[in-house]
């Protein structure tokens, strides 16, 4: 690509300055504000755009455009009563199936996607999985939860997750008696939860545990046996006392190794996950993490900074198989058949009911391997021009919709939407002259030949950066 990907050194992150790097982004003749800043917004914060997000994000201008994309809107709370209804019939009646499928739908039909993109790093990070639960209305329950949360307080958020019983029996941990406190659950909550691995000196999982003695899953249901509870004082940081697990939430919420934790996640979701940025870099974000105690405060930042427009972040990671496909939905402002779809997900390393281990789904290069990127290309292929007599993917109709549906504008309006003329000039050549050639096949069908166009485009190894 021409402009796409630049690839720096550990040196060059280190390098950066923390109060420019966090500093609000504005349009200048450096860095004007422009259609490839427009589309790397909304690809990190809302999928991808569509040729009409694009218009409006033009013309907006970058401040008002990011504060629609965090903003919820009107009519916000009715689209997730329909949801959360259709999510619990689907996941009573359908299974894994049926929340696989309907997640995706409302993903590419949420009219506030940053939720979605949010819901789905929440998840990520505490890596509940179906699988270990063993019932699909409580997953689902703890979805719904998760999305009702999901831009609050780090500690609110803790707390949610940490007594749901999906928590413990994903776990592997539904029971903590007293006699027996469960170090091993303990250590995947200091490690992948809590603080991060390595930190078994600052916070000890032979503790944690014994903080959640007394609680179990009974009847799929969260229970304190009292008389299991073990009464003696326990140390969690600098504070020592008959603890309970309300107080170890306070406590890691608040710490400050569990904020920059979190933060350096958000970080890679949102900006590149090529690099573990230095702890200087991140600093500023852990300070507003601190202070507004706000998980929104810290992803509106980010979406501002001058970091988050620099060629640092820019197709700075590879997508997961659910941002290829609900991204290529909403480019085309259209549904895909969901029921296959999560399917193909899960086969492809991503089902949304089962993240793999305790870490969560794997981010970056781990995504793109000789096993997966032909399996990732043909399911896009698939997708466009396969039988999915249900889908409304349709380029040349939506091409139709913003006026661009000619023979001389078609492969333009491709290159806008999906690439904003990053392809460099021989592969837009080529694609010009794959154009040209189906447009002479009579009689011309340019649906047809507009789905054929569009598989070229999404082939090309560059559609897998986000």
């Amino acid at each position: 690509m021409k402009t796409a990907t630049f690839r720096s050194s550990m040196s060059s992150f280190r390098a950066i300055d923390p109060k420019w790097a966090w500093d609000e982004y504005n349009s200048n003749p450096q860095e004007p504000w422009d259609l490839k800043k427009a589309a790397h917004l909304y690809r990190r914060a809302a999928f991808a755009p569509g040729y009409g997000d694009l218009s409006r994000a033009l013309e907006d201008g970058p401040a008002k455009t990011i504060t629609a994309l965090l903003t919820p809107p009107e009519g916000l709370g009715l689209f997730h009563s329909e949801y959360d209804t259709l999510l619990k019939d689907a996941a009573r009646t359908q299974g894994w199936a049926g929340i696989r499928a309907w997640w995706l739908r409302r993903m590419m039909e949420s009219p506030f996607p940053l939720e979605e993109k949010l819901t789905l790093f929440w998840h990520t990070h505490f890596a509940i999985a179906g699988d270990r639960v063993g019932d699909p209305a409580l997953l689902t329950d703890y979805l719904i939860r998760l999305r009702q949360k999901c831009r609050d307080s780090w500690e609110d958020i803790l707390a949610e997750v940490a007594l749901h019983p999906t928590f413990l029996l994903s776990g592997g941990a539904p029971s903590h008696r007293k006699m027996a406190p469960n170090i091993h659950w303990a250590k995947v909550f200091c490690d992948h939860v809590a603080l991060g691995p390595h930190n078994h000196r600052v916070l000890k999982p032979e503790e944690v545990a014994r903080v959640w003695t007394g609680w179990f899953v009974l009847n799929k249901k969260l229970r304190f046996i009292p008389t299991e509870r073990d009464t003696d004082p326990k140390t969690i940081f600098d504070q020592t006392g008959d603890l309970t697990v309300a107080e170890l939430v306070q406590l890691v919420g608040r710490h400050p190794l569990s904020q920059e934790f979190i933060v350096r996640k958000l970080y890679q979701y949102f900006v590149s996950d090529e690099h573990s940025p230095p702890p200087a870099l991140l600093r500023p974000l852990v300070e507003l993490l601190e202070t507004t105690n706000s998980v929104h405060a810290v992803v509106e930042r980010i979406l501002r900074s001058n970091l988050f427009f620099s060629p640092l972040a820019y197709r700075a990671k590879i997508k997961s198989p659910v941002e290829l496909v609900v991204g290529l939905a909403r480019s085309f402002e259209s549904l895909i058949p969901t029921a296959p779809l999560g399917e193909e997900l899960a086969s492809a390393g991503q089902d949304l009911c089962n993240p793999p281990s305790f870490e969560g789904w794997p981010a970056g290069k781990h995504w793109i391997h000789q096993g997966t990127y032909l399996a990732r290309k043909r399911l896009l292929k698939r997708i466009v021009g396969g039988p999915t007599a249900q889908s409304t993917l349709d380029p040349w109709k939506t091409a139709q919709k913003y006026q661009k549906a000619s023979i001389r504008d078609f492969p333009k309006f491709l290159a806008e939407l999906l690439y904003q003329h990053d392809l460099e000039p021989c592969v837009e050549e080529a694609l010009q002259k794959r154009w040209n050639s189906l447009t002479q096949i009579r009689p011309f069908a340019p649906g047809q030949a507009a789905k054929i166009l569009l598989t070229e485009f999404l082939l090309l190894p560059e559609y897998e950066l986000t």
